[in-house]
């Protein structure tokens, strides 16, 4: 019986045909040939954040494969809890804001998907803790190339999903740069987290979901500290109901 993250790979792509075209590119440019093999489901995570950011820079006017995605996953919303928390968690999380400049391509979703979003943005506001908005703060200060992209997200809205955002964004970023010999470029975000890493379990919570596990096996994960190396193998061997892959 197939596990959820599979199940949801495979009607998926069976659903949208187009999107294998973009799963193949994501594989080339985020992961690369020289990690061998990666079945969809390892790379579902990431690939779910990188296509709710495209639906982001597409926008409205730009519907194609943005209202195809936004029709298949109103169909699944709701059938089963684990999927629902994949595409929750790894896709309509990273949709903009309705005040967002890319905002009006909420104007597609469907009244299941439009619900999901509207309670994160709920959520976001009630439970978003201090000591995580801090932590990005520090992030714009230590690295100040960071400064700008931590900025367009702060003015979205302060009690958002700010530090997911940043960090989702960081991880597509930062496989990227390193896959074309940009390494150097990446290492002060990885010491930055590495060395923010085990002091609050909030601001852990964050790096692991919306950094770590967004990460292919790539050559990027070479690059990490000892905690984050660490982390990124338990997340790893750890399957839901136990016991390793």
């Amino acid at each position: 019986m197939l596990d959820p993250d599979e199940a949801l790979a495979a009607r998926m792509f069976a659903a949208v045909p187009g999107l294998r075209a973009e799963l193949d590119d994501y594989q080339r440019r985020y992961v690369g040939d020289w990690a061998g093999p990666q079945s969809d489901a390892a790379q579902l995570p990431g690939f779910l954040v990188k296509l709710a950011l495209d639906c982001r820079r597409r926008g409205a006017d730009e519907r194609g494969l943005t209202q195809e995605l936004f029709d298949y996953f109103e169909s699944e919303v709701g059938r089963d809890d684990e999927v629902d928390g994949l595409i929750e968690g790894f896709f309509v999380a990273y949709l903009p804001e309705p005040a967002d400049r890319a905002g009006d391509v909420l104007g597609l979703l469907g009244p299941e998907l439009w619900e999901v979003r509207a309670q994160l943005l709920v959520d976001d506001q009630a439970g978003v803790l201090e000591s995580v908005i801090e932590f990005v703060y520090r992030l714009a200060e230590e690295i100040p190339d960071l400064r700008d992209r931590v900025d367009v997200q702060a003015r979205r809205g302060r009690h958002t999903r700010l530090a997911d955002a940043v960090l989702a964004e960081l991880a597509v970023d930062a496989v990227e740069m390193v896959a074309v010999g940009r390494a150097l470029d990446v290492l002060p975000l990885l010491e930055f987290l590495e060395s923010e890493y085990g002091a609050n379990p909030a601001i852990d919570t964050v790096i692991d979901v919306s950094f770590l596990e967004l990460l292919p096996d790539s050559e990027l994960v070479t690059l990490l500290g000892p905690k984050l190396q660490a982390e990124f193998k338990r997340q790893r061997e750890w399957v839901p109901g136990g016991g390793s892959r």
